[in-house]
């Protein structure tokens, strides 16, 4: 029977007592936050006086005088490191002469850690194997319009950003500038010199300040082209970027959206540092990071169809945009050009500079995510990615609470520290123990469980972060995701598991194993959620459905290699196998340490491994790896 309709004096007395309530909600938030904001304040204070404190003492004479007296304890603890580090090489690699060997492999190797000094030699020995004979091998030469929102930029870097794009190999472009009201003269003064320089540039000038969004707007609706490209005011295109886009357009004809690499330029220099090789499209990551960003080229017919970009969104407007348009296409058509074709410019007000330059930028990224996932169902909660919080994190448990878990434990000690850590899980244990190898043993826990998800772990922990197992459920539980693995920390506070890459068919490495803890890695990568075809066997979460449809473990694997099995067959299958830094573990003193190579274990019999070859026989080296990292977990330059 239907409820009786309310009068509008009754729905407005509702709508009173739910604006009240919200009101209230806002007014503790408020607090909590003013609250919040004065403790940080506080402790910011106590720490700057601990440190004048510390420095004080460090700079008396007596510290000085005393300096002979810490000598053995300095060293003794010095050593005791030292100790340590050998041991945990030699576990690594399964033996001493093994470890030698490898570290001689990589005292060998021509691969250099990312250091400018390195970066520099690196561009020396690259070409940009492009010149105007490649347009003409081009079937389909599309017309590319750069977009330019400008606003006051120094004349100088405007006018050697607008050189970049005359400089271009490839001839079909277009530019298109917009002044957004500008309060230079020059800069007015220069768009109207530029416009003479060349036909294929435009001057538009706004007639009131309208921001980032809007002036980019304008220049959408000033283009002609096929294709869009995004240009800052004062960065730079690489003589090769459009034709390198224009060929890949061609090499991918249904593409809607493309990138590339991108580097930075050290400001009053011209000396190009820090490169960001990027992943190929991963949309974990894409919440976590603006990983599309500079160079982002756009098919125009859809880029008009989201209607442009937002205003209210300026700071992560870019990735807002991409988010929308993402949502009306295909994976396979947001390609990745794995070329450096954009180069930033780190000036003062840049991002380029530091990420904190334009801190307004953070909060919005917030929002374009929350509403990207509100737009496609998905019931999450964005957070600030909690080691990194430039970044966003997103937390699924906002849609997943009570989720009922199987914890399969190889060793029942672990129990203890899960049961601290669990929130709202209803978690049954079961002991993994007992005859059988890795695939028996845990297939016989699902047998016994009725439950939402299933979480594996291989060894015995010390401790997890607080609401690690709910993390990675909510996670699993969402339609896309296959395998997730937590952050797993060694006892000296060193990265020990994580995602998998690997350089051979039957080599496979961690990912920032050994990293300190406080690291973030390459691209921030060491503490962002984000996508691997295969993730660490020591502790994995899968739905039950998602585990029975792959028919889950092949018992014809004795050892771990089953886990990795069953996340290559969900990667195949499309599914995404995430690993989820925001759920932590901390192995136990001496235990699970992960290989350096996982394959490389005397736990892993002959005829696992004969298997894993007839299973996997063209299983791509660097799989998910930029072509110009090392594919060894530390993303080292490849020199050739």
């Amino acid at each position: 029977m239907d409820e009786p309709r309310q009068t509008p004096a009754e729905e407005v007395k509702t709508l009173r007592r739910e604006l009240a309530a919200l009101r209230r909600d806002y007014l503790e938030t408020d607090r909590a936050r003013l609250a919040a904001e004065q403790r940080g304040d506080d402790l910011a204070e106590r720490l700057k006086a601990a440190r004048e404190e510390v420095g004080a003492l460090r700079r008396s004479a007596s510290w000085r005088a005393s300096a002979p007296l810490r000598w053995p304890r300095l060293i003794s603890l010095w050593a005791r490191d030292w100790q340590a580090t050998v041991v945990e090489k030699v576990d690594r690699h399964d033996g001493v002469f093994a470890a030698i060997k490898a570290l001689i492999a990589a005292w060998r190797s021509p691969n250099q850690p990312q250091t400018t000094e390195a970066y520099q030699r690196w561009i020396g020995r690259q070409s940009t194997r492009a010149d105007t004979a490649g347009v003409e091998s081009l079937a389909y030469q599309p017309r590319i319009s750069v977009l330019v929102p400008v606003f006051n930029p120094p004349p100088d870097l405007l006018k050697a950003a607008i050189d970049s794009v005359c400089r271009q190999y490839y001839p079909h472009w277009e530019l298109c500038l917009v002044d957004d009201c500008s309060t230079d003269p020059a800069v007015g003064a220069l768009l109207a010199e530029a416009e003479g320089w060349d036909e294929r540039i435009k001057a538009v000038y706004r007639s009131s300040n309208g921001h980032i969004s809007a002036a980019s707007n304008t220049a959408l609706e000033a283009a002609s082209g096929e294709y869009v490209a995004l240009l800052d005011q004062d960065d730079l295109l690489a003589e090769e970027a459009l034709l390198v886009v224009a060929d890949s357009i061609n090499a991918h004809p249904e593409a809607v959206i493309l990138y590339s690499d991108e580097d930075r330029i050290a400001e009053n220099t011209d000396c190009r540092i820090d490169p960001y090789f990027k992943a190929d499209y991963d949309y974990e990551l894409l919440l976590a990071q603006n990983l599309i960003s500079h160079l982002g080229v756009y098919r125009r017919s859809e880029m008009e169809a989201v209607g442009g970009f937002r205003e209210g969104f300026e700071g992560s407007q870019d990735l807002d945009l991409a988010l929308r348009v993402i949502e009306r296409i295909r994976p396979e058509q947001v390609i990745h050009i794995p070329r450096v074709l954009y180069h930033w410019r780190a000036v003062a007000g840049s991002t380029a500079l530091a990420n904190d330059e334009k801190g307004y930028a953070t909060g919005i990224a917030t929002r374009a995510v929350t509403e990207h996932l509100q737009r496609t169902g998905q019931q999450a909660r964005v957070e600030p990615c909690p080691d990194l919080t430039i970044f966003q994190s997103v937390n699924y448990r906002h849609g997943a609470f009570g989720l009922a878990v199987t914890a399969a434990l190889a060793d029942p000690v672990s129990q203890s520290p899960i049961e601290k850590t669990v929130e709202d899980a209803r978690v049954d244990y079961f002991d993994a123990r007992g005859e059988g190898g890795y695939a028996r043993r845990f297939n016989r826990a699902v047998a016994h469980s009725k439950a939402d998800v299933l979480f594996f772990l291989d060894d015995g922990i010390a401790s997890a972060s607080p609401g690690a197992l709910e993390h990675l459920g909510a996670w699993a539980m969402q339609e896309r995701i296959g395998c997730v693995a937590p952050r797993v920390w060694s006892t000296r506070r060193r990265l020990d598991h994580g995602g998998l890459v690997f350089s051979d068919n039957d080599a496979a490495h961690f990912v920032f194993q050994d990293w300190r803890r406080g690291l973030y890695g390459y691209g921030a990568r060491a503490v962002l959620h984000q996508r691997y075809a295969a993730l660490s066997p020591l502790a994995v979460a899968i739905a039950r459905s998602t585990f029975e449809s792959l028919d889950g473990f092949d018992e014809g694997f004795h050892s771990h290699l089953a886990a990795v099995d069953l996340m290559l067959r969900a990667h195949r299958a499309g599914l995404h196998n995430i690993w989820l830094p925001a759920a932590s573990l901390k192995l136990l003193p001496g235990r699970g340490r992960g290989k350096a190579d996982l394959f490389v274990d005397a736990r892993i019999p002959a005829s696992d491994r004969r298997r894993w070859r007839e299973r996997w026989p063209d299983w791509p080296a660097g799989e998910g790896v930029h072509p110009c990292l090392s594919a060894d977990g530390d993303y080292d330059l490849v020199f050739q």
